[in-house]
């Protein structure tokens, strides 16, 4: 891997971490005095989980979500009422699935990469439904599917939102790490750097 690869797929997980906690943390006020500690925790994770497309890591969180599939769902489905957090979201899924297409081998750059070209589409949809239905089709065909479920996930719940043409990564992961701070994250170290 080069070092725009190996760049690229470093500031993308590390953008994807900040925000998982940052929302986690978040989603656990919301649901203090609402929920037992232990199930608030369970349903924070189950969230955060469902948005960026990620499987539980434990069998009690495994058997929470089977159990609370539908609230899970629900409590997903509403973060998409809050439009500065769901840019946000865009923006550090589109960071954890670049650094997914760079790790698989896929190209990065401006000319030729259908990984932006599948944002720009999702982005800046044409007036043609059908139209853009099938360029968003193309795209995804050569595209790992790995690579473009946390983002189909977002436009399943209404989290979208659109990004600009060209996206910069550094602007984005000092957005997430901000947000991370203002949500009482804690860090050993400072921001990834470049």
């Amino acid at each position: 891997m080069g070092f725009i690869d190996h760049y690229l797929a470093r500031i993308g997980n590390h953008t994807a971490n900040e925000m998982k906690v940052a929302v986690g943390l978040g989603l656990l006020r919301r649901y203090d005095g609402m929920y037992r500690q232990e199930f608030a925790s369970f349903l924070a994770a189950a969230v955060v989980n469902r948005v960026f497309c990620e499987e539980a890591a434990q069998p009690d969180a495994s058997r929470f979500l089977a159990e609370n599939r539908e609230l899970v769902e629900k409590e997903a489905a509403s973060l998409s009422s809050d439009n500065s957090l769901c840019y946000l979201l865009t923006c550090s899924v589109y960071l954890h699935c670049y650094s997914r297409h760079v790790q698989r081998g896929g190209k990065h750059g401006f000319l030729y990469n259908p990984y932006l070209g599948y944002i720009r589409a999702l982005s800046h949809p044409v007036d043609d439904w059908t139209t853009y239905n099938e360029i968003c089709s193309r795209f995804e065909e050569k595209l790992d599917h790995a690579v473009v479920e946390p983002l189909q996930s977002l436009l399943q719940l209404g989290i979208f939102r659109p990004l600009p043409r060209n996206p910069n990564a550094r602007d984005i992961y000092s957005q997430v790490h901000l947000f991370a701070v203002s949500q009482g994250v804690k860090f050993q170290t400072g921001p990834a750097s470049g």
